[in-house]
């Protein structure tokens, strides 16, 4: 899915995370379809219900208040999944590379249908 500058910039407001296309292009390489399909539909809601509470001082109303609570988990969970897949040099010298802990804990938490799955950089 692409988004327009516009789209992204309303993103970044409503989580306070600083998103571009390739940050969620990326995300979605983690994902099964299904959860591609909620992914949008959490960032569809996080930036309605932020706009909604900008006339309110940015209060969340009541109605919105636990929505807004399970999508900016959810869109918190998948971005700290992409910050682990950050190579890392080990040592001095070494070259960049995925760390142990890192791909163990992704090849457990992600779905098998992941389209990362496929790439065999996750392989321990």
């Amino acid at each position: 899915m692409l988004y327009s500058a516009n789209d992204l910039s309303r993103i970044q407001k409503a989580t306070g995370i600083k998103v571009g296309q390739n940050q969620i292009n990326s995300i979605l390489t983690l994902q099964s379809p299904e959860q591609t399909e909620q992914f949008i539909e959490d960032l569809q809601k996080v930036v309605f219900i932020y706009e909604d509470s900008l006339p309110a001082d940015g209060r969340v109303q009541d109605q919105y208040a636990e929505e807004w609570g399970r999508v900016c988990k959810r869109i918190g969970i998948w971005f700290s999944y992409l910050s682990l897949l950050e190579p890392k040099r080990r040592g001095w010298f070494g070259k960049k590379e995925i760390p142990f802990a890192a791909k163990m804990m992704l090849s457990r938490a992600l779905s098998p249908d992941a389209p990362i799955r496929k790439t065999g950089i996750l392989e321990i």
